[in-house]
């Protein structure tokens, strides 16, 4: 093989691994502590259905079928105990897990925009930088400065 063609090869296997590892969000947990015992049903399964699945396109009537309830139920629900709308939650939450993946990783702005679920860099970008006030671009300048090793074989 090439350089260019290892080099591809290479980064389409990363960017496989992190898709996986995002699916399965160990790192990621529930935002609200109280998600088990004092949310309606509905809306616990919502939150689950968006933790499991960030990644993936889905729309409010998906959502609410999964839930068994009507859009605006859900909707409703959100706003009431989370104060915020099912897709502000979402956004949120895609968001976060960028951010994790720009200080952790060395996958590209765009990879991680991907990864996390946004079509447009762009929108991606605009949305990031509202949210912590930077770009995603400084956050991965100032990652590489404090970056630590990924596995410490002396001490």
């Amino acid at each position: 093989m090439q350089p260019d063609a290892d080099l591809r090869v290479t980064k389409g296997l990363l960017m496989a691994f992190f898709g996986l590892l995002m699916r399965s969000s160990p790192f990621l947990p529930p935002e609200n502590s109280m998600l088990n015992h004092e949310l309606p049903v509905p809306l616990q399964n919502a939150l689950t259905t968006l933790h499991r699945a960030y990644n993936k396109p889905i729309t409010l009537n998906q959502l609410a079928g999964y839930c068994s309830v009507t859009p605006e139920y859900l909707c409703r629900l959100f706003r009431r105990y989370l104060g915020v709308t099912p897709w502000q939650h979402l956004e949120r939450l895609r968001l976060k897990v960028a951010n994790y993946l720009l200080q952790e990783t060395g996958l590209s702005v765009a990879d991680i925009a991907f990864l996390v679920g946004f079509n447009d860099l762009r929108h991606f970008q605009r949305l990031f930088k509202r949210a912590y006030g930077k770009t995603p671009n400084s956050v991965r300048s100032r990652q590489r400065f404090h970056q630590k090793p990924f596995l410490r074989v002396w001490d």
